[in-house]
């Protein structure tokens, strides 16, 4: 029998080769990621012995681009300031009083509960124009960790469907700007820990 001479040119071949090694590592390693992601926030299928404490949304719902919010100092954060970190977001009212500094403090214990994770994590607070300022000395005190910021507008609250400020609901944002679950008021440290830690050794991302 005789041989034909392939039409494939060596450098054509090595350059094949290498192009199949590149995508076999983007599957490798970003593969794992995609699957508990879809299975997590997507599919329809869901172990049975998977327990949300929170409200989880069905889809995920991206933040808008544009969220009316405002540091301290004047400059604005949009979704792209809360990239690279799970963020637990509180709505507080103007004159903030013991019931809602007991909601920041439960919130507080949680993310110290995370241990070595909590680097993933940042809280933010959210209130009224104006109010920040009366609240932030006794954060930099005791909750130095908390991020607060004023609403310039109400397009957030309207995202988030809030009528008025509730210090006790707590809004979970991935790292990617998606609005992911909801604690509503009454909910346990407890509970919200494990779902956190959950997200979190399923998620590659933040």
């Amino acid at each position: 029998m005789t041989d034909h001479p392939s039409n494939v040119k060596p450098e054509q071949a090595v350059a094949e080769r290498n192009r199949r090694q590149f995508y076999l590592l983007i599957a490798v390693f970003f593969g794992p990621m995609f699957v508990a992601m879809f299975l997590y926030f997507g599919a329809d299928y869901r172990p049975p012995d998977r327990t949300n404490y929170g409200q989880l949304n069905e889809p995920a719902k991206p933040l808008p681009s544009t969220l009316g919010l405002q540091a301290q100092d004047g400059s604005s954060i949009d979704r792209a300031a809360l990239a690279d970190d799970w963020t637990m977001v509180q709505w507080l009212p103007a004159d903030c009083g013991d019931d809602c500094q007991q909601a920041l403090y439960l919130t507080r214990q949680v993310w110290l509960s995370l241990d070595r994770r909590r680097v993933r994590v940042q809280r933010m607070a959210v209130m009224p124009p104006g109010s920040a300022s009366g609240l932030q000395p006794k954060a930099d005190t005791a909750d130095p960790n908390l991020q607060i910021v004023e609403a310039t507008s109400q397009q957030l609250a309207t995202f988030f469907s809030l009528e008025q400020p509730e210090p006790m609901r707590v809004y979970v944002i991935d790292p990617i700007g998606n609005w992911v679950m909801t604690y509503p008021p009454g909910w346990e440290p407890a509970g919200m820990l494990k779902d956190i830690k959950k997200l979190l050794k399923i998620s590659r991302i933040g």
